[in-house]
């Protein structure tokens, strides 16, 4: 395969180009800006610093996004991988339906919303983003079985998001200004429930698998 690989490259130089492109212009505005002491000079070049300052980050966020996106393209396909081998359906099941694709819409905008409110309240503490991102994922989990997921319209979602993790509920209308997070922890590895049985491995591809069959789980993937 010569299509997809030779794209990513181009992006990566791209980036990488623009993001240097970003950082000449900074630190000629910061040079400027120190070289006047002209009151209104200073405020007007110290707005255009902050500009430059936050292009800079957002394309190294998107730089550093772009990599999270293609490692984690490469742990499903090794995943798929691995149940393709073991004879089991990977996506098969019933079609979605407009409600399931309305759920996955909701879940999807709460979960870009919050990892950027989480990604500028943690700083870069990446202990107190680990925790955050935690304790999202627990509460969403819960959100998503819940029949009135809906009922909330997405803005009052996010706010609410916000009030149940303890995050200033401001950011919950100006997320779409905060850079993308440059951090994505680990999904949290979860205590089996002791009455759930345990499954040490797949069964092989003779073995037919049935409805009334308990869930296989995923093979870790690290």
């Amino acid at each position: 395969m010569s299509g997809p690989p030779p794209e990513i490259d181009e992006a990566d130089v791209f980036l990488a180009k623009l993001a240097r492109l970003d950082l000449r212009a900074a630190q000629h505005v910061h040079d400027c800006l120190l070289d006047t002491t002209d009151p209104d000079e200073v405020a007007r070049l110290a707005q255009a610093y902050a500009r430059c300052s936050r292009q800079v980050r957002q394309t190294l966020a998107c730089h550093a996004k772009l990599k999270a996106d293609r490692a984690k393209a490469a742990r499903l396909a090794e995943q798929h991988e691995r149940w393709r081998k073991a004879g089991l359906p990977f996506e098969d099941g019933p079609r979605k339906t407009p409600e399931d694709h309305a759920y996955e819409a909701r879940a999807d905008h709460l979960v870009e919303a919050i990892e950027r409110v989480i990604s500028h309240v943690a700083a870069g503490d990446r202990e107190r983003h680990t925790a955050l991102a935690h304790r999202f994922e627990r509460e969403l989990d819960d959100w998503y079985e819940k029949p009135d997921f809906l009922d909330l319209d997405p803005q009052a979602h996010v706010r609410h998001a916000c009030r149940r993790l303890g995050l200033p509920e401001a950011l919950a209308e100006t997320w779409p200004d905060l850079p993308e997070p440059t951090f994505f922890p680990d999904p949290e590895v979860r205590r089996r429930d002791p009455d759930e049985p345990e499954f040490d491995a797949a069964p092989p591809a003779t073995d037919p698998v049935s409805a009334d069959d308990p869930p296989i789980p995923w093979p870790n993937t690290g």
